[in-house]
């Protein structure tokens, strides 16, 4: 479940200053929520029959979001981490070879601040959405 408006979210979890959401133990959800909820209001404004979906396997493995628009589909995972590591792709490589879904529709939004490709997978930070 994704609770849109994280400022609210984070008083209700009782953050009352910018400087505790570094720290707080919730802050890998929230911003994985913050990333959600931008790329979900935007495409409801670029393309309002996109599909949005959140994958799980039995063994565990997870992709945050999956998006359908027609025919085409997009993965997307979501690292709060300043710092790219390779191991963070390593549920959207899966998922891409049982889904079928070619790595360069699949994207990684971290905090970071460079742009790229890894093993075909865009990295972007998630100011760029």
């Amino acid at each position: 479940m994704y609770f849109y408006d994280v400022g609210l979210a984070g008083w209700l979890a009782g953050i009352r200053d910018g400087s505790q959401w570094a720290a707080h133990p919730l802050r890998g959800a929230f911003f994985e929520t913050m990333v959600v909820s931008d790329l979900v209001k935007t495409s409801m404004a670029a393309a309002p029959d996109t599909e949005w979906y959140f994958w799980s396997s039995p063994s565990g493995v997870e992709v945050d979001l999956v998006e359908r628009r027609g025919t085409e589909v997009l993965g997307h995972e979501i690292k709060a981490g300043a710092t790219f590591r390779p191991e963070q792709v390593k549920n959207l490589l899966s998922w891409s070879t049982l889904s079928g879904v070619p790595p360069e529709n699949l994207t990684l939004h971290y905090d970071g601040n460079e742009e790229f490709v890894h093993k075909g997978i865009r990295i972007r930070p998630w100011r760029l959405g």
